[in-house]
């Protein structure tokens, strides 16, 4: 299910303590809020070691992990002597894998102009709309039986 709240940067554009220690104007905070990683094979994560958290944080086999910043800044973590991306590990566990999107509801249409990367949302969004498209205008009547 993907992440549909307010994130932690624009709580803290408010004011608000977005990690839970009593935050300024009256104690008013908001939890870290933590999510398993399903399996995704695309980058070699397995199910059930992984969960990345509301604040940008990682779990591995429930130990809180800070990572490693690699060449160009990204933050990394290792297990079981490969490295794993921090930011694809909570972007994983807040919205999902990516999907294939067909820009034209035509799943056959593959040309590289109807393709895009996309959420699960998207694409039920789309198929929503294009569902919607299909039923302008008449509708079919059944032929008669009689």
């Amino acid at each position: 299910m993907p992440f549909t709240g307010i994130t932690g940067a624009a709580l803290s554009a408010r004011g608000a303590d977005v990690r839970g220690s009593g935050g300024p104007g009256g104690g008013g905070s908001v939890a870290e809020a933590w999510r398993k990683v399903p399996a995704c094979r695309w980058f070699g994560l397995p199910a059930g070691v992984f969960e990345g958290s509301s604040e940008g944080r990682a779990k591995v086999l429930g130990e809180v992990r800070a990572g490693t910043p690699d060449k160009d800044g990204y933050l990394r973590l290792k297990y079981l002597g490969r490295w794993f991306s921090v930011a694809v590990i909570v972007a994983l566990a807040f919205h999902g894998p990516p999907e294939v999107r067909h820009l034209d509801g035509n799943r056959q249409n593959n040309k590289p102009g109807n393709l895009a990367w996309g959420s699960r949302r998207d694409n039920e969004r789309d198929k929503r709309e294009n569902r919607r498209k299909e039923n302008i205008g008449h509708r079919p009547v059944p032929p008669r039986t009689s």
